[in-house]
C-alpha cells in the first residue's frame, strides 16, 4: 500500500486505518482540501531468490568426444535458458536441476568464442554468465590390424601389444570380456592384454577400444584363441659361456623354448658361485655376477611347466679371473670452444681398453680407446666452466675401471668480414669484420697496415679505416682480434691501393669542320687502365 507515495508497512496497517478513516470524514467535510491516494504496492523481489550464475573458466572440449557439464545456479532456479551466439554444432543448452547445462558432442572444431547463456526464472527474473568455449580437433589413437593370437591355458603371457600410431591411450576396454584370466591395460601409450587365461577357449573375436586423454578413442579387432599347455621344450645352448669375477653376465643367457613355459628352472651340479638359474620370459635363464674363478664345466638346466612337465637342456660355463685396466686422472685441462682439441689420454697400468664410454661429456666431445687406454677428444661447441667428468674404459674381459677428467671450455672471437678490397690512392674506406662470440679487446694486423690506415675495436670486432697517399701492389694482411681470455681469430684480408692512370697529351690535332674526326688516342703510361 502507498499513501502520499510512501510505502506502508504491513506492521502499521492499524495506524493506516485511522489515517484513512480521518481522511475520509475530512473529506465529507471539505472534499476540496484533502485527497487519498492509494494503489497496491507491486510484489518485492528479494534479491537472494533471483537466479545468480558463477562466473566459468572457459571449455575446452574435443570434437566427436561428448561433453556434458552444469552451471552454477546460487539464486531462483531457472526454468528456460538461451544462448546468443548459436553453440558450435552437436552442442546444446537445456534445463537441468534449476541451472543451465551445455550436452552434446561437438562435431568440428571451432575457435575460441564467448557464448552469452541467459538464464529466466519462472517469476521472469534473468541472470547471464559469459562461457568462452573453444573445440579443438580430436587426436585419437590409431590401432594396427593385429594378427591373431594363440596363448596357452594357465600360462602368463609377455603380453599383446596393440600397435598405436595415433595419440597415446590412457583407457582401455574390450567387447566382449577378454578370456578369464586376462586383463586389458593401457601401457606405454596403448592398449595390452596381459595376464593368464585360465581355460582353453575357441578363437573369438574382441573389439579393443583404446581412449587418448582428449576423449577420443579407436577400435581394432583382436583375435584370441586359448590352446592346451604343452611341456617344455628347451633348445641346448650353442657356444660357451663365458663370464669374468667380480662382473655381471652382460646380458642373462636365455634358453630357447618351443613348448609350455617354465614355472621352475633347476640346475645339476650347481652353477659357478654368484650364478643363478631362474624363469624368464617363459623359459629359464642364466644370470649374475660369478665371484670365483671355475674351470670349464657342463651343467644340466631343467625347465618345470605348470602340469608338471619336464624337458633339460644343457650349457659348458667358464669363469675367468678379471683383469681390469688401471686408470689415472687427469687434471684440468682447458679447452677452446670450435677448436679441435689435442686427445687427453688417460694413463693406464693394467689391463688395455678395448671401449670406453663418458656420457656425460660436453657436447661434442666423447671418449675413445687408443693406444690400450681411454682418450677423451673432439671439437666442444659451447664453453663450459671448469667440472669434473667421468670416463669409464672396459677390458677385454668386461672388466672396467673409471678415471676423472677436469676440463674448461674457454670461448673464442669468430671474426668474419671481406676477403679482398681494392682502393684507390686517397680513397677513404672503412672495413668492418664483426665478431659473434667473445669480444675483443684488441685488434692488429700482420705486417703493418699501409700509411693513413688504422685499425681499431668495433662493435667487440674489428674496424680498418683510413685512405693512402701512394699505391700498394696486393697484399695479404693477417687481421687478428685477442680477448681478455687469451684467445684470438684471425682472417686473411687482401688489400690493393691503385695509383691515378697517368695520360699523355697528344695535338695539337688540326680539325676541318664538317669533316668527319678521326680517333685520336691519348696514351696512359701508367699501369692502372683507364675505365
Amino acid at each position: 500500500m502507498v499513501v502520499g507515495k510512501k510505502w506502508i508497512k504491513k506492521d502499521k496497517i492499524k495506524s493506516i486505518a485511522v489515517y484513512v478513516f480521518c481522511l475520509l470524514i475530512f473529506s465529507c467535510q471539505n472534499s476540496e482540501k484533502a485527497s487519498l491516494s492509494v494503489r497496491t504496492a507491486p510484489p518485492q523481489t528479494d534479491a537472494q531468490t533471483l537466479p545468480e550464475f558463477a562466473s566459468v573458466d572457459p571449455f575446452f572440449v574435443t570434437a566427436t568426444v561428448p561433453m556434458h557439464t552444469s552451471l552454477q545456479n546460487t539464486g531462483e532456479d531457472v526454468v528456460a535458458c538461451s544462448v546468443e551466439p548459436s553453440l558450435p554444432s552437436g552442442i546444446d543448452l537445456l534445463v537441468e536441476n534449476g541451472s543451465c547445462s551445455l550436452l552434446g558432442t561437438p562435431v568440428l572444431a571451432s575457435a575460441y568464442t564467448d557464448y552469452v547463456i541467459t538464464g529466466t526464472s519462472s517469476s521472469g527474473e534473468t541472470a547471464e554468465v559469459t562461457a568462452g568455449i573453444v573445440v579443438n580437433a580430436a587426436f585419437p589413437p590409431e590401432f594396427v590390424t593385429f594378427p591373431t593370437q594363440s596363448i596357452v591355458a594357465s600360462v602368463e603371457i609377455p603380453g599383446i601389444t596393440m600397435i598405436n600410431l595415433g595419440a597415446a591411450t590412457t583407457s582401455c576396454e574390450s567387447n566382449p570380456t577378454l578370456p578369464l584370466g586376462l586383463q586389458l591395460e593401457p601401457r606405454s601409450g596403448t592398449c595390452t592384454v596381459l595376464g593368464a587365461p585360465q581355460s582353453v577357449s575357441a578363437e573369438e573375436t574382441f573389439r579393443i577400444r583404446g581412449y587418448a586423454s582428449d576423449g577420443s578413442w579407436a577400435e581394432t579387432d583382436l583375435d584370441i584363441e586359448v590352446i592346451p599347455a604343452l611341456p617344455p621344450d628347451l633348445t641346448n645352448a650353442s657356444g660357451l659361456l663365458t663370464g669374468t669375477t667380480n662382473i655381471p653376465l652382460s646380458s642373462p643367457y636365455l634358453f630357447m623354448n618351443q613348448g609350455d613355459e617354465a614355472v621352475l628352472c633347476t640346475t645339476l651340479p650347481a652353477l659357478p658361485l654368484g650364478l643363478v638359474v631362474g624363469t624368464s620370459a617363459g623359459s629359464c635363464a642364466i644370470s649374475g655376477t660369478p665371484t670365483q674363478e671355475t674351470a670349464l664345466s657342463s651343467y644340466l638346466i631343467s625347465a618345470t611347466a605348470v602340469d608338471g612337465s619336464r624337458d633339460s637342456a644343457s650349457i659348458t660355463i667358464k669363469v675367468n679371473d678379471a683383469n681390469p685396466p688401471a686408470f689415472e686422472d687427469i687434471h684440468l685441462a682447458t679447452l677452446v670452444r670450435s677448436e679441435t682439441m689435442t686427445p687427453l689420454p688417460a694413463l693406464n697400468q693394467g689391463s688395455p681398453a678395448v671401449s670406453c664410454i663418458a656420457p656425460g661429456l660436453p657436447d661434442g666431445l666423447s671418449a675413445f680407446p687408443s693406444a690400450g687406454s681411454c682418450s677423451v677428444q673432439g671439437t666442444p661447441t659451447m664453453p663450459m666452466p671448469a667440472a669434473l667428468y667421468t670416463v669409464q674404459g672396459f677390458a677385454a674381459d668386461g672388466s672396467s675401471d673409471s678415471f676423472s677428467v677436469q676440463l674448461q671450455i674457454i670461448d673464442k672471437p669468430t671474426l668474419t668480414g671481406p676477403s679482398s678490397i681494392i682502393l684507390g690512392v686517397d680513397q677513404t674506406s672503412n672495413i668492418e669484420f664483426i665478431n659473434v662470440h667473445r669480444p675483443a679487446i684488441s685488434c692488429s694486423t700482420a705486417p703493418l697496415l699501409p700509411s693513413g690506415f688504422s685499425i681499431t675495436v668495433h662493435n667487440n670486432g674489428c674496424l680498418i679505416s683510413g685512405s693512402s697517399n701512394s699505391g700498394l701492389a696486393e697484399t695479404v694482411f693477417q687481421v687478428t682480434a685477442a680477448a681478455d681470455n687469451g684467445t684470438s681469430s684471425t682472417v686473411d684480408l687482401s688489400i690493393a691501393i691503385l695509383p691515378p692512370p697517368e695520360l699523355v697529351s697528344s695535338g695539337p690535332h688540326n680539325l676541318t669542320v664538317t669533316q668527319p674526326i678521326v680517333a685520336i688516342d691519348v696514351a696512359n703510361t701508367s699501369t692502372v687502365p683507364v675505365t
